[in-house]
């Protein structure tokens, strides 16, 4: 089974997202409704017989609830080329928390066997991969997007989800939610 860890966007500030996105635009593979989150650590392939490990070990998790402005847009691109890659809603001034929170999940499934994120954590939703998208269109799509203001998300729970594909790109299931509390 393939895993990652995220937060769901709320129903609420969805229309929003979805405004951004130019379903004309064939060069970019949008994100369908449903799956759009915030990932918090990919974990890919993993053992089903491992589950409950993996479970017993998220629970453990201890940051206290925050909250996330979404407010802006961007870009991941290429190294070399800067060809875009993926397009995202960003976040404004992201807290303490959600570093801390990516930090723990690192830290726990570390004692999992499971590698730490090489590249610096920029928490982000994803609003499309791009396939050919020129650069020319992405500049385009960030200056008018720069001041989008997408709402808040108040992060109290994180998700454990499976990714499963499908004809029309990958099924995001929710398996497990865990909720945030800091340790007393």
């Amino acid at each position: 089974m393939r895993l990652f860890i995220g937060v769901p966007v709320p129903r609420a500030l969805k229309a929003g997202l979805l405004g951004l996105m130019n379903q004309d635009e064939r060069s970019i593979f949008w994100t369908a409704p449903d799956n759009l989150h915030l990932t918090l650590k990919f974990i890919g392939e993993f053992n089903r017989d491992r589950l409950r490990a993996l479970e017993d070990t998220l629970i453990e998790t201890s940051v206290r609830p925050f909250q996330l402005e979404i407010k802006g847009v961007g870009a991941f691109r290429a190294r070399r080329t800067h060809d875009p890659l993926v397009i995202y809603a960003a976040f404004k001034d992201p807290p303490a928390e959600v570093f801390e929170l990516q930090r723990d999940l690192d830290y726990r499934l570390k004692k999992l066997g499971l590698r730490p994120e090489a590249r610096a954590f920029v928490p982000h939703i994803t609003l499309g991969r791009c396939k050919a998208a020129s650069k020319a269109f992405v500049k385009t799509w960030e200056a008018t997007h720069q001041s989008f203001d997408g709402g808040s998300i108040q992060v109290d729970f994180f998700r454990l989800y499976e990714s499963s594909p499908s004809l029309k790109g990958h099924l995001y299931h929710p398996l497990i939610t865990f909720s945030l509390h800091a340790m007393a």
